[in-house]
């Protein structure tokens, strides 16, 4: 029988800021007040202009995102509400980032 040694098990990347750090940085590059689900969290808004161009026509739109800490948006779902800048949003997209951040991929609501 021969004797093998186990390889070690890989750990999780871990994220090296805290959450106060990961708040510092938002506060850093700009974040406000907003909404999700009724609870006010800091977090950075941002609306991109967006051109797709379809059948040789370009339509124009925005897309907004909102990054902010994990941590803040525990229970955060598709279909959840956020407010920024009193413009009421639906979560579209959600692409946490495994070290603690996420980004909400938001639609207007109508």
């Amino acid at each position: 029988m021969e004797w093998r040694a186990s390889q070690p098990k890989r750990q999780p990347r871990r994220p090296v800021e805290s959450d106060s750090d990961r708040l510092a940085i938002l506060e850093a590059v700009g974040a406000e007040d907003v909404l999700v689900d009724s609870k006010r969290i800091r977090a950075v808004f941002e609306t991109e202009f967006v051109e797709a161009v379809l059948a040789e026509e370009g339509v124009e739109s925005s897309s907004p995102e909102l990054t902010c800490r994990a941590c803040d948006v525990p229970n955060v779902a598709h279909g959840s509400t956020v407010v920024a800048r009193s413009v009421n949003y639906t979560v579209r997209g959600i692409q946490p980032d495994a070290l603690g951040m996420v980004t909400l991929i938001l639609r207007a609501t109508t």
